[in-house]
């Protein structure tokens, strides 16, 4: 892979147009403008069917861009008819079949144009950044983008008419057969745990690089095995399409190799059947007060900013009351509940960290259990939803989440998802009785769970339980939290609204405008949501069981596309938020929310372009150049991309990685998950390039010194006692081992560059820091029900009014 190609997003040597979040009015006509200057002639689709004023702006309507939804326009009825009535002849097989071939050429076309059309791609912009990036070690080289037009291939300069890229399924991508599965979930108990998980996990990645290793194997001994151009089926909606992919899957497994390897064996998340409540836990015993304080300050200083499901000052309020109250076990029982959690996120960090106050190594456990002893389920909790409830049920997925239980987080936040929705928090709030900051709380409460909900479905690779083209709660508004509870702050909130629904006076514009520019934390949350539903998109586009029926070629549109889309979100970043200029490791200077931007931009990149990281050339006969080209463009894409993100992480001078570092300026929630997806694109390129002998990296030794650092920082917090951290480390020993299998391959430079990381990882097994791990606690029958129960309000006194409004 060459160096000079880059997957980070372009900045002009450090000078970039910022192109910041403006109110959706102009400053300097919306004050004159009359009602009839300001109508137009057609809304687009979005607003009609939500029966809102429309600005009519193209591509994209100042509506749909801020609740960041595809935005269209319906076509003249005659276009449409005319379109309508080329595809019929499309589909009609007698027709086709007397067709010349340009013309079965053209019409394909069109059909894909007219897919493409109707999902809004066309609506991205036109042009992507020059390739000019900082990271934390070097500057990357300088190389030119492709134009997006350019590299936006159509059918007619793919020259020879054989060409099959246009034909063949999608599924000849990276995450071949995503429509059907070949393992019973259902089989045992560590099945059960583990579940089912899909083709854009960094897990299911893991596996191909096994299947890839083992074809490497038999290549190098002379066996014939899965390879050469084999067929993936057309791309089409019929029936008959769809039993010919069939047939097409059956033949790939049959006359290449099979492997009766399960999903599990590749999986480094700690789920199993054991239960994590542990006996003997008094529910409404309390530590003493320094404790409580110290965890609460905890987990509002490193979680909350990141992931505000609760009001900041609304809890710590209550929490001051609690403490002080003299009779805590009157509080109602659902909120104590939701400070279990707190505390049990709260101690999770403190020992990742190694606080000096931090309590004993299963206190987490201790507070989770409590948590959930304070749930008891009956019918009410079945039929009832409740804002509080959906706040617990949340904290309690991320709190699986933090400690590695992902099966867990899913199903817990499957839940909270759906009582939330029971309450209509999806949907923009319009009730009277809701003040301006009541309808900005439960706006915060959804976007959290939603946030959540695009991190799981990346780490599991399962399909969102979330369709965005329900959802219309605008976000959060650039409103401190502490304004919130207070008159002057509802009228804020007001004048913001109105602001982006175009009514408001032009000489406020500017005040308003700043707050959408500000840096501050809930900016910054905006900034994430953003991105979360673009990458919602591409998991639908391109790793739903719906891939399968359309062409290589508009999965390739596709991918440009969406290139584009998450280029230019990060334009549309604050320069102090832009993470390709250099970083600065101490404190101060926005370390950390350009870190965690980091991770996720790049993460983006390596899902969208993954599907090309594999010898497509091989799955599709003729295939175009300019399809080659493209395909090569997209995989080194994500393979710079996986290495921009180990750029992010300091090189440590020879010294052992500063794992508290990273766990206060980084996503700890979830760093392993981001660490192990770039050493697994990584090791998928090493193996791509060692095992078909092309000279892809100008660089040689670059991508195994990138596979060390990222080891070495898996070791180091292995060695500090996490155990997601060590579960990865282990997992990555044997797919390293998985090179040893044949002699023709030297994979001598790679053992040499995570050498370093073994001796980390041995110095750290002892007795001291094997006490840190995650423990593996059994209960009687009769308490482990109680684990997925959820939290029921009830009141217990008025002594507090500890309730959400």
């Amino acid at each position: 892979m060459s160096t000079g190609d880059t997957a980070q997003p372009s900045a002009s040597a450090g000078k970039v147009a910022i192109s910041a979040l403006r109110p959706h009015t102009d400053p300097a006509s919306s004050g004159n403008a009359s009602r009839k200057e300001r109508r137009i002639m057609k809304a687009c689709n979005e607003c009609k069917s939500k029966k809102i004023q429309c600005s009519g702006r193209k591509p994209t309507c100042d509506s749909c861009q801020q609740s960041q939804v595809p935005c269209s326009y319906a076509e003249e009825k005659l276009v449409r008819g005319k379109n309508v009535r080329l595809l019929q002849l499309l589909r009609e097989p007698n027709v086709r079949t007397i067709l010349l071939p340009h013309i079965q050429k053209e019409l394909k076309a069109l059909e894909i144009e007219v897919i493409d059309d109707d999902r809004s791609f066309s609506s991205t912009t036109t042009t992507t950044p020059t390739a000019t990036t900082l990271s934390s070690s070097r500057k990357r080289d300088e190389s030119p983008a492709i134009e997006y037009s350019e590299k936006r291939i159509r059918l007619d300069a793919m020259g020879d008419e054989n060409n099959q890229e246009a034909d063949v399924s999608a599924d000849v991508g990276s995450e071949e057969s995503v429509d059907l599965t070949a393992e019973d979930f259902n089989r045992n108990a560590e099945s059960k745990a583990t579940g089912f998980i899909g083709k854009h996990s960094e897990t299911a990645w893991a596996q191909r690089l096994a299947h890839i290793q083992a074809e490497g194997a038999e290549r190098a001994e002379g066996v014939e095995g899965h390879r050469g151009h084999i067929a993936h089926g057309e791309a089409s909606m019929s029936e008959e399409a769809g039993a010919n992919r069939i047939a097409a899957k059956k033949s790939r497994h049959a006359s290449g190799n099979s492997w009766d390897d399960a999903i599990l064996d590749y999986a480094y998340h700690l789920d199993d059947p054991n239960t994590l409540m542990l006996g003997h836990v008094e529910r409404d015993e309390l530590s003493p007060a320094e404790l409580p304080n110290m965890l609460v300050r905890c987990y509002m200083d490193n979680v909350h900013d990141f992931f505000p499901i609760l009001i900041k000052p609304e809890f710590s309020d209550q929490f001051g009351r609690f403490i002080y109250s003299g009779t805590p076990k009157k509080a109602p029982a659902i909120w104590r509940a939701i400070l279990n959690l707190v505390f049990a996120i709260g101690a999770g960090y403190s020992h990742l960290i190694g606080a000096p106050w931090r309590g004993d190594d299963r206190d987490h456990l201790v507070y989770h259990t409590r948590a959930l002893q304070l749930s008891p389920i009956d019918e009410t909790t079945v039929a009832l939803s409740d804002l509080q409830r959906v706040q617990v049920i949340g904290l309690v997925s991320f709190y699986y989440l933090t400690i590695g239980h992902v099966s867990r987080s899913w199903i817990m936040l499957g839940l909270a998802c759906r009582q939330a929705t029971a309450l209509g928090l999806h949907l923009r709030p319009m009730a009277p009785s809701l003040s301006a900051a009541s309808r900005e709380k439960r706006a915060r409460v959804w976007w959290s769970l939603y946030y959540l909900e695009f991190l799981l479905c990346e780490i599991t690779g399962r399909p969102t339980m979330i369709n965005h083209q329900f959802s219309s709660v605008p976000m959060p508004a650039p409103v401190d939290e502490e304004a919130l509870a207070s008159r002057s702050g509802n009228k804020l909130l007001e004048d913001w609204k109105n602001n982006q629904e175009g009514a408001e006076e032009p000489y406020r514009s500017r005040f308003l405008f700043d707050l959408d520019t500000a840096s501050n934390p809930i900016n910054h949350f905006r900034c994430r949501i953003q991105l979360a539903i673009v990458t919602q998109k591409i998991f639908t586009s391109l790793y739903s069981a719906a891939t399968v029926s359309k062409a290589w070629l508009q999965a390739q549109e596709e991918i440009t596309a969406f290139n584009q889309e998450v280029d230019q979100w990060y334009r549309t970043l604050l320069k102090k938020h832009q993470f390709t200029l250099k970083l600065d490791t101490g404190d101060g200077n926005f370390t950390q929310e350009r870190i965690i931007l980091g991770f996720c931009y790049y993460g983006a990149k390596m899902l969208l372009n993954r599907p090309c990281l594999c010898r497509i050339d091989e799955r599709i006969r003729n295939q175009a150049d300019q399809s080659k080209t493209l395909d090569n463009e997209n995989a080194r894409e994500c393979v710079m991309a996986a290495k921009s993100m180990t750029d992010l992480l300091p090189d440590g001078d020879g010294q052992s990685p500063d794992v508290v570092w990273l766990y206060k300026n980084g996503p700890w929630w979830c760093i392993v998950h981001y660490l192990m997806q770039a050493l697994t694109v990584l090791t998928l390129e090493f193996a791509l390039d060692k095992y078909n002998k092309a000279q892809l990296e100008a660089h040689p030794g670059e991508t195994t010194r990138k596979i060390g650092k990222i080891f070495h920082w898996l070791c180091a917090m292995a060695a500090k006692g996490n155990s997601v951290a060590l579960a990865a480390c282990e997992q990555s020993l044997v797919q390293f081992e998985g090179f040893k299998k044949h002699k023709g391959f030297d994979a001598s430079e790679l053992f040499q560059n995570i050498q370093r990381g073994k001796d980390i990882l041995e110095s750290g097994r002892n007795p001291q820091a094997q006490a840190h791990s995650q423990p593996r606690v059994s209960l009687d029958r009769s308490q482990q029900g109680l684990e997925t129960k959820i939290l029921q309000a009830q009141t217990e006194g008025e002594i507090l009014e500890l309730s959400i409004s």
